[in-house]
């Protein structure tokens, strides 16, 4: 996984110029992260959308958002990988191409 995350990272909008410590993805990167993540065992707890003003280049939160309700689901890293892939889609069809999908996960803990 390190040199795909790493090519992802570098397709990245880093937040922490405002003040947020996560990266954002585009529409046509954040689906390859989501299928990154789910490949090394990850749950997709949530995430946030942001939108770029062209004018000067600010970043703004939409307020738009998802969250996963984890369980003990042997499925939940399937479960909150298709949860996030849906909202990520039905958002870019909805709304168009400007905008940017962050992620938060964690490992995946198997007994």
């Amino acid at each position: 996984m390190g040199v795909f995350l790493e090519e992802l990272i570098l397709n990245a909008l880093d937040l922490r110029s405002v003040g947020i410590n996560e990266f954002a993805w585009r529409y046509e990167n954040v689906l390859e992260v989501i299928e990154s993540l789910c490949d090394n065992n990850c749950i997709i707890l949530g995430g946030d959308v942001y939108k770029i003003e062209d004018k000067d280049s600010f970043v703004s939160s939409t307020g738009d958002s998802w969250y996963y309700n984890k369980g003990d689901s042997e499925n939940d890293g399937v479960e909150s990988c298709k949860k996030a892939t849906e909202y990520i889609e039905n958002y870019y069809h909805r709304n168009g191409e400007c905008f940017y999908y962050s992620i938060v996960s964690e490992a995946l803990t198997r007994e």
